[in-house]
């Protein structure tokens, strides 16, 4: 589904997926419009078309993030506002001023915790970050700056995180300039607690923090380090008292499409844990993370005429309405468009890490008029290594319609 004179799709900025009974609404955020939209996602994959507001009185809507109470958090990259949003009307009203966030918003993150919705932002080229709490009527209060020191590399931050880990409440920055991630933890009056940071080097190769996803699986759970500059994921096992212990560290190469990732989904479907990343590279990798916290190639997607991954603004993972199915939802800023790829994790190999198995594995990439089978003979590979294509006589996708298709 791409922008047309009918649609608000133009330079689609992001977008946040709730559920609708049998399926889904996505609520999108639409730069190139001023607007907000709605679609609505079935569980066979298909899209159409709902609700869409222009409101131009906020300019470059990005950021969407929900929250429990059926609203949502949105930043305006050409303003300086965090405005919330009703998801089921996308009535908007101003939450956080200019005068509180002191300018151009570059990363946010909100989550609730101890029945409090804790939202952490900074601003762009900013020294640091803020976290508030929101109060009955939904304004921002105690709200805390931390600035960029000597001993806090969190320059320019880029991406936020926050997650509870039963007994913490933590936030995760990550630094652009820098390249400095940090943790943080929140006290009981909600001010972050510096607890550790993690600078480039050794292990942790990174140039850039450009994403952050939490990632929860029933044993443990992970930070996924996105880092555009450098075109690398880093995968941390997140301890009880915020500490972190790297698992795994991978380059974007020849056979992956997350070069300048910026944005990275995960879910666990059918008892396998997946990783979608994408950024500036026309496409997206999916990967299966196993008991290990490592990451394990099973899918590349490429933009195409039926593929919205130009300049990826928004990536989703969803189950399928099939046993072993799960649904890649696609945002393109650049094509302004939105789509949807069904996986078959069976036909992918990825059962195989429902266990701590670790098998190398061929790796199917999927373009618009053709399937080809990459050959990968390790599970990472250095950039330097002779990566040969291969191609095989049966394909492995199939389109269900201009929106979707099958993997």
């Amino acid at each position: 589904m791409f922008d047309t004179e009918d649609s608000l799709l133009a330079g689609l900025s992001g977008f946040q997926v709730t559920e609708a009974g049998v399926g889904w609404t996505i609520t999108a955020t639409v730069a190139g419009e001023d607007a907000l939209a709605t679609f609505s996602l079935s569980t066979a994959g298909l899209l159409t078309s709902g609700l869409s507001v222009e409101r131009g009185q906020h300019e470059g809507l990005s950021g969407l993030v929900s929250l429990d109470d059926g609203t949502a958090i949105a930043m305006t990259r050409q303003g300086d506002d965090l405005i919330r949003i009703g998801l089921d009307s996308l009535t908007t009203d101003v939450m956080v001023a200019s005068s509180v966030t002191g300018g151009r918003i570059e990363a946010l993150d909100a989550a609730t915790t101890g029945g409090e919705t804790v939202i952490a932002w900074a601003n762009i080229g900013s020294e640091g970050f803020s976290v508030a709490t929101l109060d009955a009527t939904g304004a921002a209060t105690d709200v805390v700056a931390v600035a960029d020191d000597d001993a806090l590399p969190i320059d320019d931050v880029r991406a936020l995180a926050i997650h509870d880990t039963g007994t913490e409440t933590l936030v995760f920055a990550g630094g652009g300039r820098d390249s400095g991630l940090a943790v943080f933890r929140l006290d009981e009056g909600g001010a972050p607690v510096a607890v550790e940071h993690h600078l480039p080097g050794g292990d942790f190769g990174h140039y850039q923090v450009s994403a952050l996803e939490i990632v929860e699986t029933p044993d443990q759970d992970y930070l996924v380090v996105g880092a555009s500059a450098s075109s690398s994921l880093t995968v941390f096992a997140i301890g009880a008292d915020g500490t972190l212990s790297i698992t795994d560290h991978i380059f974007d190469n020849m056979m992956t499409r997350f070069g300048g990732v910026d944005t990275i989904a995960s879910a666990t479907i059918d008892g396998v844990t997946l990783i979608a990343a994408g950024g500036a590279d026309r496409g997206a990798t999916i990967f299966a993370l196993d008991q290990e916290g490592t990451l394990n190639e099973i899918a590349t997607v490429e933009d195409s005429a039926e593929v919205a991954l130009h300049d990826v603004s928004g990536l989703e993972l969803l189950a399928g309405e099939t046993a072993g199915e799960a649904l890649l939802v696609t945002a393109g800023q650049a094509d302004s468009g939105l789509s949807v790829v069904k996986l078959d994790l069976d036909t992918l190999g990825a059962d195989e890490f429902r266990f701590n198995e670790g098998p190398q594995m061929d790796t199917p990439v999927l373009v618009a008029e053709e399937v080809l089978m990459l050959e990968l003979p390790e599970a990472r590979l250095a950039l330097s290594q002779d990566l040969t294509p291969h191609h095989v006589d049966e394909p492995v996708a199939e389109f269900v319609d201009a929106d979707a298709f099958l993997l």
